[in-house]
């Protein structure tokens, strides 16, 4: 079998006494994963452990290679593209500063003229400062921002938080995109009409374990499971455009 592009074993990470992450194991290979779960189970805290930017024990692998201990620039260079819940976009930088800060010199994969096709709105606001973006559009910047790095894998944080329906419903289509362009990706969401969307399978994380993997189809069919782990259900959720 082919190696696992992520793979994750026994990590943990504390904040004081408090024991956030407790010996996750986790994988993602060559299709998407979406990582589900109540706030407060420690979703935001994998995403930081992965891309250095926490302290944790145990380990972490991007195609074979150990991550833990290294700084989070390191890591990018090493193939990891982050997308942090809330974008964190620059005020005082344009589209065009953005994008130009982290493009590579090289005209392969993902280039800035590659990032303006696949978001037209940012092509057409390239002068515009980030705070004059739509938060549509501010998302938009920081995926490219991201895949400008021509990432491995991207991991992503709450992506529709904030977005109306229309800009989620292209912000699924984007990420199915991405991933047919040969890019892994860790989605968390809190919206599982995306997650189960944009991934076939799903992790359900409960207060710093896995505690559930499972198919996209299988957690929509199974409300009890839904009500469980998620404290939702089918009937609540937004329905999201079938799978291409």
């Amino acid at each position: 079998m082919a190696e696992p592009l992520l793979q994750i074993a026994d990590l943990n990470v504390r904040y004081g006494q408090s024991h956030v992450l407790q010996g996750v194991n986790l994988e993602v290979g060559a299709e998407p994963l979406s990582l589900v779960g109540r706030n407060g189970m420690g979703k935001t805290t994998l995403c930081n452990a992965i891309t250095g930017l926490v302290n944790a024990t145990g380990s972490v692998k991007l195609a074979g290679r150990e991550l833990v201990g290294l700084r989070p620039h390191e890591i990018a260079r090493l193939g990891i593209g982050y997308v942090p819940q809330g974008r964190r976009v620059f005020a005082s930088l344009s589209v065009e500063e953005h994008l130009r800060m982290v493009a590579r010199r090289d005209t392969t994969g993902w280039t800035i003229g590659k990032v303006y096709e696949l978001f037209p709105p940012l092509a057409a606001r390239k002068k515009n400062g980030a705070t004059q973006l739509s938060g549509g559009e501010q998302q938009m910047l920081a995926i490219a921002r991201a895949l400008l790095l021509n990432p491995h894998l991207l991991v992503m944080d709450e992506p529709s938080e904030g977005l109306a329906p229309i800009v989620v419903e292209h912000l699924i289509d984007v990420l199915r995109n991405v991933a047919k362009e040969g890019v892994g990706l860790l989605l968390v969401e809190q919206n599982l009409g995306v997650a189960t969307a944009v991934a076939d399978r799903v992790a359900i994380m409960v207060t710093g374990i896995i505690a559930v993997e499972t198919t996209s189809s299988e957690l929509l069919a199974d409300e009890a499971a839904q009500r469980r782990f998620l404290g939702v259900s089918s009937a609540h959720t937004e329905a999201a455009p079938a799978s291409a």
